[in-house]
């Protein structure tokens, strides 16, 4: 079933747009399912992060119930923090951040990039350039 959908959305594409318009079709939907993939493997790894912190409280909360000592953890709710928020400084900052915690960032250039045919620079570019200005300053700071 899939693969005759996909055969005939193969075949539409060539009868529009020809063997070129096929093969420009065909490297969007490569590089949408890498961005997809590397989407997944965020979120894999942001699991795994959780799955960390949560085998860290376990293992904090028997050492500490071994001690006799009882620590509960609880979520505040935007609504909690908000009535806080009337009498604690710190908690009135943190509502306007709230949504940092509610969900995982991912961020993708792919609309952009099909957009406006530029792509996004890449972390080790970024990188290998903010070290070389971070080098150009420093040796001019120290002239």
């Amino acid at each position: 079933m899939i693969i005759n959908s996909a055969l005939e959305e193969v075949g539409s594409i060539l009868k529009q747009r020809g063997v070129e318009g096929l093969s420009s079709a065909l490297k969007e939907k490569r590089d949408e399912t890498l961005m997809e993939m590397c989407r997944l493997q965020i979120t894999a790894e942001s699991i795994e992060n959780r799955i960390g912190r949560l085998d860290s409280l376990k293992i904090l909360n028997e050492r500490l119930a071994e001690e006799r000592i009882l620590i509960e953890l609880k979520v505040l709710s935007e609504r909690m923090l908000r009535v806080g928020g009337l009498f604690i400084p710190a908690a009135r900052g943190t509502i306007e951040m709230f949504y940092q915690f509610e969900k995982d960032f991912v961020v993708s250039s792919q609309k952009f990039t099909n957009l406006f045919g530029r792509q996004a620079t890449t972390l080790e570019e970024s990188l290998a350039a903010t070290v070389e200005w971070y080098r150009a300053q420093n040796s001019y700071s120290k002239r």
